[in-house]
């Protein structure tokens, strides 16, 4: 049985177990925040250029670098086009052996 607080109120209730399919979209999302975060930092590109080529904010490049919540797929797409980062590799680490630069990269 839950007791009041001393100033009247419920206790806040326990923090919800996440599901599998929750922790495999977050361990997702960090993975493709590591990639992005090292193409861009790779193309001499700042967060500012990223976001300005892509046509979106600077927080919305942000939050796909740190994997702090969902981005839009057509938003990563633009991010991706605008460091020259193929959305395969991004999703799903399949490298373009014809770039040295990605070859860098997912080796790393």
């Amino acid at each position: 049985m839950d007791t009041p607080s001393p100033n009247g109120s419920a206790p806040p209730p326990a923090p919800k177990e996440r599901t599998r399919e929750e922790r495999a979209r977050i361990e997702q999302r960090l993975v493709i925040a590591r990639r992005f975060r090292a193409a861009r930092g790779d193309s001499g590109m700042t967060l500012q250029d990223v976001a300005a080529v892509a046509g979106c904010s600077d927080s919305t490049v942000s939050a796909l670098e740190q994997g702090e919540r969902d981005v839009y797929f057509s938003t990563v797409v633009a991010a991706c086009d605008a460091v020259g980062l193929p959305i395969d590799w991004l999703v799903c680490g399949i490298p373009d052996v014809g770039s040295p630069r990605l070859r860098r990269l997912f080796r790393g």
